[in-house]
């Protein structure tokens, strides 16, 4: 139509926008195609007389003018479509980029948490990975639905400041930290233990970003509640040791204190008969006896005081 015969210069570039728009809409090659056909058919109809540029009466400014209207022609359309292709390019590298950091974070076995400040003590999550959303379920703070996905600005939403919630508690101690910065352990969902590894990051444009890193330390926290309570039960044992070993002590000492007295008494009553009354053989023999059994017995008496003595010293030297 633009080409066509009585048709005047001043509708010439009306093509242009079309062309331009079929950049964003086709390939390269289909808008190559389009200038081929375009330069084809303008390149003819001057030739033969028909279109705008015949009706210059200079037959070489005629040709120059098709030609300068081809090129411009293909210099504005191919330009918009390079910057559509390095546009598209670009497009591509950061979706891919995005979904291998996106791929990354969901799938980390450690639970991510990315929160804006949108005032004072208002925050909202902006990212937040699947484990984070299973160790902090119950917190009001992340579902798994906002971990999958919550770029859209519609699916972010506040943080309900609850400050009874441990993790509130701590991002709020992180904005409040002169470092912009806070570690601690709390208790999250299901009876669980996780490190809380929050940083603050203030931005000159832009609102302030709380990033949180929680680690699932259950089990090393189990283990090591039972080792305490393993090694309670250690010093309750040797106290209870030690209360047994004074309360044997205790018993030999007065079990043979309580001995001491009559057998010193036995022995000494029977070498009182023996030289200071008159016995027969008989009576000796038996009185001898009487005599060397309560010996014996003292011997045993001394014997467990010494072993209830080396037993305290012992017991005094062990810490």
């Amino acid at each position: 139509l633009v080409v066509g015969p009585g048709k005047d210069l001043p509708i010439t570039f009306l093509p242009m926008p079309m062309l331009i728009w079929a950049v964003f809409l086709f390939s390269t090659r289909f808008v190559a195609a389009e200038l081929a056909l375009v330069a084809i058919v303008v390149a003819t109809a001057t030739v033969q007389g028909e279109g705008p540029f015949s009706r210059i009466a200079d037959p070489v400014a005629s040709t120059i003018s098709a030609e300068f209207f081809i090129v411009v022609y293909a210099t504005t359309v191919l330009a918009f479509a390079v910057a559509r292709d390095e546009r598209v390019a670009v497009t591509m590298r950061l979706a891919k980029r995005d979904q291998v950091l996106r791929g990354g974070l969901i799938d980390a076995q450690v639970g991510f948490v990315v929160l804006e400040q949108v005032g004072p003590r208002d925050l909202r999550v902006v990212e937040a990975n699947v484990r984070a959303a299973e160790m902090l379920a119950g917190e009001a703070v992340v579902t798994t639905d906002d971990a999958v996905d919550a770029t859209d600005e519609a699916e972010r939403r506040p943080l309900e400041l609850d400050e009874s919630s441990p993790f509130v508690r701590a991002v709020l101690a992180a904005l409040d930290s002169p470092l912009g910065e806070w570690f601690d352990e709390i208790d999250v969902a299901g009876f669980r233990r996780a490190e809380v590894f929050l940083t603050r990051v203030e931005r000159s444009s832009g609102p302030t970003i709380v990033t949180a890193q929680l680690i699932d330390v259950t089990q090393r926290y189990l283990a090591d509640a039972a080792m305490q309570r393993a090694l309670a039960d250690e010093r309750d044992a040797a106290a209870r040791l030690r209360d047994l070993g004074r309360q044997k002590d205790d018993f030999l000492s007065a079990v043979s204190h309580e001995l001491r007295t009559p057998i010193t008494s036995i022995v000494g009553y029977t070498e009182m008969l023996v030289d200071d009354t008159d016995v027969d053989d008989e009576q000796r023999r038996y009185l001898d006896v009487v005599e060397r059994n309560a010996r014996r017995l003292g011997v045993l008496v001394e014997n467990l005081l010494e072993l209830g003595a080396g037993a305290g010293r012992h017991d005094a030297a062990t810490p």
